[in-house]
């Protein structure tokens, strides 16, 4: 199968919100539609990063998920992983991060 991959890490805070929305919410939606299977990693260290996801599990709602995946990439264990594991598809943590420093493990993920 043939997997296209969209990484999609961001801003703590979002000036325009109804902006990225007009801008973000067609390419998800195309992306979605067009490729044989999308896998979509995200981070959660933003306003960009929740929004993202909204984004698509909104996406996702409209098209359907049957070709697309959101996995989101932490940079280190996180104390609500529950939550996170009931909204995303998967969660990873890069084997690269397993103790680092938490200030840096975050430039490292997104790397």
């Amino acid at each position: 199968m043939n997997i296209f991959t969209v990484s999609l890490f961001g801003h703590r805070e979002i000036d325009d919100l109804r902006q990225l929305n007009d801008q973000l919410f067609p390419i998800i939606k195309e992306l979605i539609q067009t490729k044989a299977y999308v896998a979509f990693l995200i981070g959660r260290n933003g306003e960009f990063d929740e929004y993202a996801a909204s984004v698509i599990k909104h996406v996702q709602k409209e098209v359907g998920k049957e070709n697309n995946h959101i996995t989101l990439v932490l940079p280190y264990t996180v104390a609500d992983l529950e939550y996170y594991e009931k909204y995303y598809d998967s969660i990873i943590i890069p084997e690269s991060l397993y103790g680092a420093h938490p200030k840096i493990a975050i430039t490292l993920k997104n790397r």
